[in-house]
């Protein structure tokens, strides 16, 4: 899964991005939503995008789909441990 999701740029990009909507504890850690919020918020961001009639958000909505199925076959650790490692990749870069 995360191999998929680093080969990804626009997955990691609204993965984040979806993140981010998320509270914040004190020390401005993210405090990780369920994934069926995240697939939840992704599948508005998708519905948005499509509204859109224009061929280059074809990628946008791929890949907020892949994401979609992605994390509806994922654990809540798994989850969890993806969004550790995509912030250990992104700190890599």
């Amino acid at each position: 899964m995360i191999k998929l999701i680093k080969k990804r740029p626009l997955c990691q990009y609204y993965l984040w991005k979806v993140c981010q909507r998320f509270e914040r504890d004190e020390s401005q850690e993210l405090i990780l939503p369920p994934v069926k919020a995240v697939i939840g918020q992704l599948q508005s961001e998708r519905r948005n995008l499509e509204k859109v009639e224009k061929e280059s958000i074809a990628i946008h909505i791929s890949s907020l789909a892949l994401l979609e199925e992605i994390l509806k076959n994922e654990s809540e650790q798994s989850f969890r441990k993806l969004i550790s490692d995509l912030e250990e990749f992104g700190k890599g870069q």
